[in-house]
């Protein structure tokens, strides 16, 4: 009798999915692809978090560039105390401020990533009023000609004395350079 090669091969076959070795490699599969799966989201978990710190650090670089539009917003919503949209601006934007915080203290701490430390700026006003507030001219001016002393028998009054001889020169300043 000549055996049909259907029932040969589906033995062969039934003889290797049965076997004990056949499902511990396929129970070694499935859990390395699972082993390999959890890795990759923490790693991809891991590149969010880097991300959101890198946006922390370049938002904290931002702000030492848009200091002087803040005070400007600043000084606009306190000349608008009674202004509902630059209340409701500022509450935005404070609500998101603390949000961006928050998020990016966790991705710090899960990062083990120190938080940097910000420059002491002065106040706008601190630096305005301690540098002259005057223009230098490309070429200085020649200096004015002394005025005659006067004689005893004119005098000028008091008034006269303290107004300038050339209404020009009223309006000319004159700084001179520490160089």
């Amino acid at each position: 009798m000549s055996k049909n090669p259907f029932k040969e091969q589906f033995d062969k076959w039934w003889g290797l999915v049965t076997a004990k070795e056949t499902w511990d490699l396929i129970k070694q599969f499935f859990l390395l692809l699972w082993e390999i799966g959890k890795e990759t989201f923490l790693m991809i978990g891991y590149i969010l978090f880097l991300v959101v710190a890198a946006i922390g650090w370049i938002g904290d670089r931002i702000d030492d560039v848009s200091g002087s539009v803040k005070s400007f917003q600043d000084k606009a919503s306190e000349t608008e105390d009674g202004n509902l949209v630059a209340e409701a601006g500022k509450s935005l934007w404070l609500a998101t401020k603390e949000g961006a915080d928050k998020t990016l203290q966790t991705a710090r701490t899960t990062l083990d990533i120190k938080v940097p430390e910000k420059k002491t700026k002065e106040p706008v006003a601190a630096k305005t009023a301690s540098k002259p507030a005057a223009a230098v001219s490309p070429a200085p001016a020649p200096a004015p000609a002394p005025a005659p002393a006067p004689t005893p028998a004119s005098a000028p009054s008091a008034t006269e004395a303290s107004q300038p001889e050339n209404a020009s020169e009223e309006e000319t300043v004159r700084v001179d350079d520490p160089q």
